[in-house]
């Protein structure tokens, strides 16, 4: 028995933290209404701060991304300075790609041309209304 317990402990490392009495109450609270122990709480949480750590950078992104869109809309696509630059949502994950002219050859040779085709019924309001 011994023996087993030492190779399990020469696989398994421990991580330690203190933390205050009232913040251990609200952590075992937690595992509590999650059905789990708060060693498996924990673990949970260490090992889900990845995917919580590219949740957070997308969703930076996607704030700083709608926060100029709100910022360059009354200006227009000269806010570019002749760059055409748009974004569509990935049909996929819903993240944003980012369409550029700055990308010559699939500007020219693939998104221009579907962009002249989807928006060649459109006008000016005005030249509508001739």
């Amino acid at each position: 028995m011994e023996e087993r317990v030492k190779r399990w402990h020469r696989s398994h490392v421990r991580v330690q933290a203190y933390v205050t009495r009232e913040e251990f109450e609200k952590v075992k609270e937690l595992a509590l209404k999650m059905k789990t122990s708060v060693s498996e709480l924990v673990r949970k949480a260490i090992l889900d701060a990845g995917k919580l750590e590219k949740e957070t950078y997308w969703k930076g992104f996607d704030d700083g991304w709608y926060r100029a869109l709100d910022e360059v809309e009354d200006e227009g696509p000269f806010m570019f300075l002749g760059i055409e630059e748009f974004a569509v949502s990935c049909p996929k994950c819903g993240k944003p790609m980012l369409f550029s002219s700055r990308f010559k050859e699939q500007w020219e040779s693939k998104v221009k041309p579907i962009l002249a085709k989807a928006f060649s019924n459109w006008a000016h309001v005005d030249c509508f209304k001739k």
